[in-house]
């Protein structure tokens, strides 16, 4: 019987933990990922960054190289070999120059720029999962932004429209990585 008792205690914390996390994650009328009556940012203080695999093919890592394109008023999209941005119209106010860099060829971890810069809509980023550590198992993953005011990774809100699409809404530019359990 005690067993029983434990196991629906444990059941019934986790899953209070999980709607605080869901709740906590942030207000899409603000400009940064906090939502203005939450306690603050989720940390992540040892990030576990999804790794990049070499090509079933080649057995090598893709190349990757810096995307870079001007997206105006009207929105677009900006992509390479594994993330892409789709800003909806009206996001900017008029032609940006927007880029992808590659922070570490070997993990899912990029910045964008202009650095800083914020939408009036939100931006939508889709991490492709295939060929990397997290292939399959986008729902149990998550996205982080470097904070470099606090110095810290913090979490995102972030959804999956497949088991390989982990995606987040962003509201500015800064880095941002795929996360392993987040």
């Amino acid at each position: 019987m005690i067993p029983v008792l434990r196991a629906k205690a444990k059941y019934l914390v986790l899953t209070c933990l999980t709607l605080l996390v869901i709740v906590g994650c942030g207000d899409s009328h603000r400009s940064d990922p906090v939502a203005a009556d939450s306690p603050g940012p989720i940390v992540v203080e040892n990030p576990v960054f999804i790794k990049r695999l070499p090509s079933r093919d080649t057995g090598q890592l893709p190349r990757l190289v810096a995307t870079n394109t001007v997206i105006g008023v009207d929105g677009g999209t900006l992509q390479n070999a594994f993330v892409t941005l789709v800003f909806p119209a009206g996001a900017l106010d008029g032609d940006t120059q927007i880029s992808v860099e590659i922070v570490d060829p070997e993990l899912m971890l990029v910045e964008f720029r202009p650095e800083g810069i914020v939408f009036n809509t939100p931006v939508i980023m889709t991490f492709d999962l295939m060929n990397t550590t997290a292939e399959g198992t986008a729902a149990a993953c998550g996205v982080g932004w470097y904070n470099p005011s606090a110095m810290q990774w913090e979490l995102l809100e972030s959804y999956s429209t497949g088991p390989n699409s982990l995606n987040a809404t962003l509201y500015h530019f800064s880095k941002y990585g795929g996360l392993i359990g987040g």
